[in-house]
């Protein structure tokens, strides 16, 4: 990466101006920012965050959102929650979430984006999010090569990590959930995902537990809904609540944005649909029963080439909820039965890396950014007629000097205005409208570029 050029910040005056290359302290600390599109983003980037946090500033980034169901999606929480990122002026951005859609690298041109995934599920929006980051975080060299023939590219590298969420999974101690399940019954995961067209919540409605209990009268069941449905679909968690109080041993996990590594770890048998749950699940090669809605056809969010489509034969696959109550007695009977093919795809898609320790790996490699940047970023000091006159691309010159490029003259041309004209409109936030909030009228100068203060 090249060293950026800019002011002397302590030099204001036209006649005594410095020109530099900026260069990071000696004890190699960076501004990391944690960027949570959800709130269950952080189980993600937590663990990562606690590593980083001993040798970084970190800060971490979440929406805060009204608690009303239309603001599950609203843009003015996130755009205040990107403007406090664009203020704290990261050199590394960690995220789950596709950047390119939200066009964070408009904002901060010079940061290094990591893309974490937040599920192992496809549902076509992964390839767009690896193509947006500089680095892209994956669980196993398969995985690596699945993105490569997608031509889903980062624009660096990738890094061969595992995925931070599971780390939990491989801790020896016992899970630690929200309510305690009685000894001695084996422990049922119902874990759908939200989308209404391949949920298979709406299919199994209020004969949820008659359906996934069946003849196992001293089944634990446990109903963890995806983090979203808690926003979404509010008449879906009360039909859980009203099971969870008048049936025998069925428990609703109420707060939709925990973590659901713990639950996993506890359960027996997972039924679910499409969820990335059921490739997390893998990990523990345990017997699964897999739902595919009728209305597969309806959905856009359907990657046929997604591993949650490709290898439904990790589990039982049925079409019809009539048949739950068979498979579910089927896998608590015979935990063995498909154990091979199960196995055949955890070493594919987690290789040696499903032991508990990506964070600490995934923060090596951010390490390794801050001694690269120090061995690029040295002190230079150079008379201002050995700088070119224009070094910045048009879309840099817009974001370091905050005004439009018309007032810039062309290489070589001489200007009869002030060098450095100011302007008050701030960066251009495209696609974002009033995204910088307060900090859209601030003047921009080379100093005030995210990586030279």
């Amino acid at each position: 990466m090249k060293a950026i050029v800019g002011y002397d910040s302590a030099s204001h005056c036209t006649r005594h101006r410095r020109l530099f290359h900026y260069r990071l302290p000696r004890d190699l600390a960076m501004r990391i920012g944690i960027f949570l599109r959800h709130a269950f983003h952080e189980s993600i980037l937590g663990p990562v965050t606690e590593h980083l946090s001993t040798a970084h500033e970190c800060r971490m980034f979440l929406p805060v959102r009204p608690a009303t169901p239309d603001a599950t999606f609203s843009m003015t929480p996130l755009r205040n929650c990107i403007a406090e990122m664009i203020a704290f002026k990261p050199h590394v951005v960690l995220s789950g979430e596709d950047v390119g859609a939200l066009r964070l690298r408009t904002y901060l041109p010079k940061t290094l984006f990591v893309h974490t995934r937040h599920g192992l599920a496809s549902k076509g929006t992964t390839y767009r999010s690896v193509r947006a980051a500089d680095f892209a975080c994956v669980s196993s060299a398969f995985m690596r090569d699945w993105y490569v023939a997608a031509n889903a590219v980062p624009r660096q590298e990738f890094w061969i990590v595992g995925y931070p969420q599971m780390d939990a999974l491989f801790d020896v101690s016992a899970p630690v959930l929200t309510f305690d399940l009685p000894k001695g019954n084996q422990t049922l995961l119902y874990a759908p995902t939200f989308q209404s067209s391949l949920s298979s919540a709406p299919l199994l409605g209020d004969r949820a537990v008659e359906l996934l209990r069946g003849a196992q009268a001293n089944l634990n069941i446990v109903i963890k809904p995806h983090p979203l449905i808690g926003d979404l679909f509010p008449e879906w968690l009360a039909v859980w609540k009203r099971l969870a109080a008048t049936e025998r041993n069925v428990y609703l996990v109420e707060d939709t944005h925990a973590d659901v590594m713990p639950f996993l770890k506890a359960a027996d048998v997972l039924v679910t649909d499409v969820s990335s749950v059921s490739l997390e699940y893998l990990a523990l090669d345990r017997p699964m029963v897999l739902i595919t809605s009728p209305r597969i056809d309806d959905e856009g969010y359907v990657d046929k080439n997604g591993l949650e489509w490709r290898w439904r034969d990790m589990g039982e696959e049925i079409f019809d909820v009539n048949h739950l109550p068979q498979a579910v007695a089927r896998a608590l009977e015979h935990p063995d039965h498909g154990a091979a093919r199960r196995q055949f795809y955890r070493s594919l898609l987690f290789g040696e890396l499903a032991d508990g320790n990506t964070s600490l790996r995934l923060a090596e490699h951010v390490n390794a950014l801050a001694r690269t940047r120090r061995r690029q970023h040295k002190w230079r000091w150079q008379p201002q007629s050995a700088i070119p006159r224009w070094p910045w691309s048009t879309q840099e010159r817009e974001y370091v000097h905050g005004e439009p490029t018309s007032n810039f003259p062309a290489s070589g041309e001489r200007s009869t205005t002030r060098r450095w004209q100011r302007s008050t409109d701030g960066p251009t936030a495209k696609g974002i409208p009033e995204i910088a909030g307060q900090h859209a009228g601030r003047a921009r100068s080379p100093s005030g570029h995210p990586l030279l203060q």
